[in-house]
């Protein structure tokens, strides 16, 4: 028998089979594709075999095609889960890979097995028509926990599609805002069916009626969707540690909630569910249309929302100007703000492509959508001799009409070489001189350019201009600090190599009357083993912030190797009227590297004299406790201040003497943790200061 029942479930049988068809025939396949042909070709069955089982006559024939129809449901999961997480996401695919074979196998068991238990397991009852046809159908218990296990599936793939969606950018909303009101349609007359078998363990032909509708609706969104857009192309990529909304799920509890509230009072009081239920959602919906036209809130909310989502051309100034702020501020340096700005634009705007030229450092770009041919010498040239002043100059569209609507257009400047898919170019000015521009291309969809659209292009490239001009100070005033430790850099190297050259030319000179003299080689070659010794320290020293020492341990007398720094150094020391003492016990024993040693309390005394400007003492102290050796040089200089101590303290370059490069210390800490030991400071100004070295001395 045919009804209105069987009618709709064919007609919906019929348009999942053809979006099966037309996406089998259409691009490439992928694996969103392929599952979301099988989930077609699944649920088109069932709902043909419903279809069969209304229009039987024979009580046996509606037994067994329902038992088809329910097999084919239960295995449905298995493929329509996967795909409403698979859809639209770049992050679920591998995970679901592995799960799904075994969803598969999992759902092909179950519906064989409802295939060969009887059907009188889930269906307790059916009546037919007049004349034949299926009327209403009772279930079981078994009936009622599949129809609880239909709406948690629902649940799980309103919460995956739901989450998708926030995801999306600007242009994948749209893409999937029809099909989005398509699944929720559908998912609440499920809601409403499944409901009702759970609660009053029935339905009948107006609520099989109301589910086909559903289908047919979510199936005629999904035609148009793919019709306008690349809807199964869609790929979102969710914020890292960011938590999942769970509207759908909270929404779906309140729901089986309220409908289990409206049953069992509507039985308590005797009225007719159907009747009781019509009055509770009239009066629920009166109540909802009033807050949204009381409150000014709720009325803001679901204008931005409509414009959000249905009319993309509208923009949340307050939140894309936030977004906008975060994203240029967190750009480090001028490609990331260049590459950051012109996708995120192209993609709030829904164009093809973009392009953003910044005229620094010969010229930085940054495209969206483009190949490398489009972005040519002349074409930059051509888009910069546009500029007339105006901040936003629109293209003709044919070089065909002018889209200007109160700005500049492009009609006096055909001469210049100009790309065919620009639409519009936006200026880039720095302190009253254009430094770049916007390109910007055709809006996807055939959408036409809106006054909003010419405002948030003008507004951002005004925010990209002041981000660039930002940068490019930060850049100067590091360039400016580097040049300034360079010289500083430079100063003392070719301070130390000047006083080394000196010394080696004074020799060279000498040595033309005075080689033959025994005295004056020997002279010559103190001389040259002293200069050699203070470039490799030099040396040594402009390493020591780059790359961890090399140590070499060996049994080395400390005291002796402390005595021979302090004999090196007492001729400088005397000059300025300082006397460096050793306090010791004779034949420190330490295993350590000597050369290493040597230099750390060379570096130190050196330090120590250095810092004492008229007359003082410097002491050093060498012990051993155990397995760690001490080395302590204390001075009555001027001492460190706070500040140094707490930011310059071992960092390379900063030193509180006039003409040091601050590497001293730097040197002396990289080999005593090469050691395995330690370095320490303390100091008082105007009180002196003392360093600590400890190095592990056993073997």
């Amino acid at each position: 028998m045919i009804t209105l029942t069987t009618i709709l479930t064919g007609a919906s049988s019929a348009l999942l089979l053809l979006l099966a068809v037309i996406h089998i025939t259409s691009g490439k396949r992928n694996a969103q594709k392929t599952l979301f042909i099988l989930s077609a070709l699944c649920t088109s069955a069932a709902m043909a075999a419903l279809t069969f089982a209304l229009a039987s006559k024979s009580p046996v024939e509606v037994m067994r095609r329902l038992q088809v129809h329910l097999a084919l449901i239960i295995f449905s999961p298995a493929l329509v889960i996967p795909f409403f997480f698979f859809f639209g996401r770049d992050d679920a695919g591998k995970r679901l890979r592995s799960w799904l074979p075994g969803m598969i196998m999992f759902g092909a068991l179950l519906a064989a097995t409802t295939l060969l238990l009887p059907i009188e397991v889930v269906v307790s009852r059916f009546q037919l028509a007049e004349g034949g046809g299926l009327w209403r159908i009772g279930v079981t218990a078994a009936g009622q926990i599949l129809a609880l296990l239909a709406l948690a599936i629902n649940v799980v793939f309103l919460y995956a599609f739901e989450n998708t969606y926030r995801a999306a950018n600007v242009q994948a909303k749209v893409t999937l805002k029809y099909p989005l009101l398509g699944a929720i349609l559908a998912s609440i007359i499920n809601f409403i069916m499944m409901s009702r078998l759970v609660l009053l363990s029935e339905v009948d032909d107006y609520f099989i009626s109301a589910g086909a509708l559903g289908v047919i609706f979510f199936c005629i969104t999904i035609l148009y969707a793919g019709w306008r857009y690349p809807v199964l192309e869609v790929r979102t990529m969710p914020e890292k540690g960011k938590a999942p909304s769970v509207v759908a799920v909270v929404v779906a509890g309140l729901y089986l909630f309220a409908f289990a509230l409206i049953t069992w009072t509507s039985i308590l009081i005797g009225m007719p569910y159907e009747r009781f239920g019509v009055m509770v959602l009239s009066a629920f919906t009166v109540f909802v249309l009033l807050a949204i036209l009381i409150s000014g809130k709720a009325r803001r909310h679901l204008r931005n929302f409509i414009n959000e989502n249905f009319r993309p051309g509208l923009y949340n100034y307050r939140r894309e100007w936030r977004h906008y702020a975060r994203l240029m501020t967190s750009s480090s340096t001028v490609d990331d703000l260049l590459s950051n700005t012109i996708s995120s634009l192209c993609e709030t705007m829904m164009v093809k492509k973009g392009l953003i030229y910044a005229g620094i450092d010969r010229g930085k770009t940054a495209d969206y959508g483009l190949e490398k041919e489009e972005i040519t010498a002349a074409s930059l040239d051509g888009l910069m001799e546009l500029d007339g002043g105006s901040p936003l100059v629109m293209i003709p569209v044919h070089r065909r009409n002018a889209i200007g609507g109160g700005h500049s257009t492009a009609e006096d400047t055909t001469h210049a070489e100009v790309p065919g898919w620009v639409r519009a170019i936006s200026f880039l000015t720095i302190g009253g001189d254009t430094r770049g521009f916007i390109a910007i291309g055709r809006k996807d969809f055939g959408r036409p350019w809106s006054e909003e659209d010419r405002d948030f292009l003008a507004t951002i490239t005004d925010q990209a201009a002041l981000a660039l001009e930002n940068l490019l100070m930060e850049e100067r005033y590091l360039e400016s600090k580097q040049l300034e430790s360079f010289n500083r850099f430079a100063s003392f190297v070719i301070h130390d190599l000047k006083n080394t050259v000196g010394m080696l030319s004074l020799t060279a000179e000498n040595a033309r009357d005075n080689i033959h003299k025994r005295e004056f080689q020997k002279d010559a070659i103190d001389t040259l083993e002293r200069s050699v010794q203070k470039m490799r320290r030099l040396i040594d020293s402009l390493n020591a912030h780059r790359a961890p020492a090399a140590i070499s341990r060996a049994a080395t007398d400390a005291t002796a190797v402390a005595g021979d720094r302090i004999a090196s150094l007492e001729q400088f020391a005397s000059k300025k009227d300082i006397a460096i003492r050793l306090e010791s016990e004779d034949g420190v024993l330490a295993f350590v590297d000597p050369s290493a040693l040597s230099r750390i309390v060379e570096n130190l005394l050196l330090n120590a004299v250095e810092a004492i400007v008229d007359g003082g003492t410097v002491e050093v102290g060498i012990t051993r406790h155990g397995d760690t050796l001490t080395v302590i040089v204390s001075d009555d200089g001027p001492g460190f201040d706070r500040k140094y101590l707490e930011d310059g303290l071992f960092r390379p370059f900063m030193s509180t003497k006039k003409n040091g490069l601050g590497v001293g210390l730097v040197l002396c800490k990289s080999l005593a943790e090469a050691h395995g030991g330690s370095i320490s400071v303390s100091s008082l100004p105007g009180g002196g200061a003392t360093v600590k070295v400890e190095m592990p001395a056993g073997q």
